[in-house]
């Protein structure tokens, strides 16, 4: 799901950036076309210099979005491995981990204080992602489709 909505948002990147393209494009042969009423002395050079000036502004306008808009390539799969692989270690983690460190893993795995009631401590809720493997771990979860034609795998 996770290379899924990636891959969404990539595609959504990339059709803007080609968008950009196009009217950067479209400012040159527009920057052009104003070279050549200057050439052919169709317009004055004042205006041809509000004119000049204005399309550079564009282009240069339009150049500035293009480049905040281009992302660092980077390889999702190796990312999401990453991941997995560190909440799969988290009890090594935690015993290495300073004060810092497990002061930050605790608000990540919970995002709501602890309740402490005089006999133990409670969690009002996990995060997203201990709520999913808690549910795999044995509960149903609702990020899985219930069991319908296809063959039942394990896990």
């Amino acid at each position: 799901m996770i290379i899924d909505v990636w891959q969404g948002r990539y595609a959504e990147i990339n059709r803007h950036y080609e968008i950009l393209n196009k009217e950067i494009a479209t400012f040159h042969q527009e920057k052009g076309k104003v070279l050549e009423l200057v050439k052919k002395q169709f317009i004055a050079d004042e205006e041809f210099k509000t004119e000049f000036e204005r399309v550079k502004a564009q282009i240069a306008s339009k150049q500035v979005e293009l480049d905040q808009s281009r992302l660092e390539e980077f390889d999702i799969d190796r990312a999401v491995s990453y991941v997995f692989d560190f909440i799969t270690t988290l009890p090594e983690f935690w015993e290495r981990a300073n004060y810092y460190q497990r002061l930050k893993l605790i608000s990540l795995i919970f995002p709501e204080k602890p309740i402490y009631n005089y006999f133990a401590f409670s969690t009002p809720r996990l995060s997203h992602i201990f709520q999913a493997k808690t549910a795999s771990d044995g509960g149903e979860s609702a990020l899985v489709a219930h069991k319908g034609i296809e063959p039942l795998f394990s896990g």
